[in-house]
């Protein structure tokens, strides 16, 4: 497993599952997300600096999968990407006469991957 470490104090993380008044965007997938759907809001103070983002239920969900799965304790909407992105890093940049080594977890995270993107 990849080995990620924030350096990044954060004071406050808050989040709550609400019904879209508004029409939204998702800030891990960019999806819309439409009046009347549930989605996830999220607050924090991260080394003093507010942050406030959504994301759809279905990255809420991969986030949180992530998230346990890497032992984070906090872990923003628009940082999920570029976590997942890094834990790729090996698998990506194998050649045709070598490929890259693919075990049961990249596979997971390929996946995620996967399913974010197609969200786009």
């Amino acid at each position: 497993m990849c080995s990620i470490e924030f350096d990044n104090d954060c004071s406050v993380f808050r989040e709550a599952t609400r019904t879209s008044r508004l029409p939204r965007k998702c800030d891990v997938c960019a999806t819309a997300i439409a009046v009347g759907d549930k989605y996830v809001s999220h607050f924090a103070v991260i080394d003093g600096d507010p942050c406030s983002e959504v994301m759809c239920t279905l990255c809420a969900v991969d986030r949180d999968v992530f998230c346990k799965a890497h032992h984070l304790a906090w872990c923003t909407p628009s940082s999920l990407p570029p976590l997942l992105d890094g834990c790729l890093d090996h698998v990506v940049g194998g050649d045709d006469d070598e490929p890259a080594q693919i075990d049961e977890e990249d596979r997971a995270w390929l996946e995620m991957r996967k399913r974010i993107d197609a969200r786009r």
